[in-house]
């Protein structure tokens, strides 16, 4: 039951305070993941002093990763929370990330095949070599999963993605709701523990152990509204994982990013803390998913060959590198419409995201 009253109402409303956050800080991972890798790009000279000053500050611009994670398995916690079918929950999975992707990995054909038949060479992407690993490619198995090289260079988190998917559907085959939510806190925190002592080798099946504790936190924060002590059990297993992280690794910027967006995603909860300020980015989270997934065919592979993206001079390289961006969100826009959108809906207290 969802009716007024009802713990789960409750909670349902408190959620969704949450849904601009999230969508803001979205938009912000995807966007800091662009140009990062736009500042990626080689360029023929050495950067002038202001230039180099953007590229230092945009090379953490790959801890947008982490703070997707944390945001995935919040939205994605909400969803199991209010799922009683396995079937369904893993088909409304499926739709949601395999047809952008496949669509994604067209668009890369396309663009490749321009580039033969323009240049003479394919310098866009390495494409599967036999049967095995055009399998491998099609259902995101790809590395870290397997030995197999993926075709983007961000597809690699995807991969995680598809197996805390499978994790938290494997745990909706449990018919009880006490010893469901009683499994996702052990198994959890087993693997948290196991994150912090054992890191997984790659590539291997065990290769999502790692980044795990990321994806726990955003549940814990899911869960939180309408199973407290479940929650507080739940991220004992991330906060532990997050205080190994800052004690004994010199560069723990994932822990740092995985706390500080849990942080702000549990502040909104309570509505004590909002972006108002930056929610027109939140329309760029609603379509983040497209642009983590087209910025690199679109921007690197043929925005930058146009445009002086990797010039050395601040004044040239900076504008054209935030206009790169324009056209960027544009395509991303359009690929959301057309790919993406169609296979979900939004649910009511749900993320957009989920």
């Amino acid at each position: 039951m969802d009716m007024a009253g009802n713990p789960m109402h409750n909670a349902g409303s408190r959620m969704s305070s949450a849904m601009p956050a999230v969508d803001v800080l979205r938009a912000i991972a995807a966007i800091s993941v662009a140009l990062f890798h736009f500042n990626e790009l080689p360029a023929a000279r050495a950067p002038d002093q202001l230039l180099l000053l953007w590229k230092a500050f945009w090379k953490f611009g790959h801890l947008g990763v982490p703070a997707f994670f944390v945001l995935s398995g919040y939205c994605i916690g909400l969803t199991w929370l209010r799922e009683t079918s396995a079937a369904r929950f893993a088909s409304r999975r499926a739709a949601r990330i395999f047809p952008a992707y496949w669509a994604s990995l067209a668009l890369i054909t396309v663009l490749a095949v321009a580039r033969k038949m323009y240049t003479g060479t394919n310098d866009v992407a390495r494409f599967p070599a036999s049967f095995e690993e055009l399998a491998a490619t099609l259902s995101i198995l790809t590395y870290p999963a397997s030995a197999v090289a993926t075709v983007n260079w961000v597809y690699w988190s995807l991969s995680y993605e598809l197996v805390f998917y499978a994790l938290m559907f494997s745990l909706l085959l449990i018919p009880d709701i006490a010893r469901r939510t009683k499994a996702l806190v052990t198994g959890s925190n087993l693997l948290c523990l196991w994150a912090i002592w054992i890191p997984p080798a790659k590539p291997s099946w065990l290769f999502f152990v790692d980044l795990w504790p990321l994806f726990a936190a955003g549940l814990a924060i899911a869960m939180f509204p309408a199973r407290r002590s479940s929650s507080y059990w739940l991220a004992a297993g991330p906060a532990l994982y997050f205080l190994a992280q800052l004690a004994w690794d010199g560069a723990a910027g994932y822990a740092v990013v995985g706390i500080a967006t849990a942080g702000i995603v549990c502040a909104s909860l309570g509505q004590r803390f909002t972006l108002a300020a930056l929610a027109p980015l939140g329309k760029v989270g609603e379509f983040s998913y497209s642009l983590y997934l087209i910025h690199v065919p679109i921007g690197c592979h043929m925005v930058a060959r146009v445009i002086p993206v990797t010039d050395h001079r601040a004044w040239i390289s900076i504008p054209v590198q935030l206009f790169a961006l324009l056209l960027v969100l544009l395509c991303s826009w359009a690929f959301w419409r057309m790919f993406e959108h169609p296979f979900f809906v939004r649910r009511s207290g749900v993320p957009v995201s989920a």
